[in-house]
């Protein structure tokens, strides 16, 4: 969960305002986001609130689309990934 209010600067400072928990996970998504799109331009595009039992990912609505039928375990929408954190992260699409 994210400890501070202020605006992170960069990916880096919001993984490290997380919980060590919370930290494992994000660090393994976003290495999993680096291989799959090495191309890919990190951001910071809106102060997000932190969750208690889930990570949000947001990577815009078509990568949801196209792997709906692999992310029926998980809390999805048009623009979101709701990864709970109890869950094992589905690392592996494709």
């Amino acid at each position: 969960m994210n400890k501070t209010k202020n605006s992170p600067n960069n990916i880096d400072d919001y993984i490290s305002n997380c919980s060590a928990e919370v930290q494992v996970i994000l660090k393994q998504i976003r290495e999993t986001v680096k291989k799959a799109a090495p191309g890919a331009e990190e951001v910071i595009s809106y102060k997000m609130p932190a969750f208690k039992n889930h990570i949000g990912f947001f990577p815009t609505a078509k990568p949801i689309e196209v792997f709906k039928d692999k992310l029926t375990a998980y809390k999805t929408s048009k623009g979101i990934i709701r990864f709970q954190l109890d869950k094992p992260l589905p690392l592996t699409l494709n």
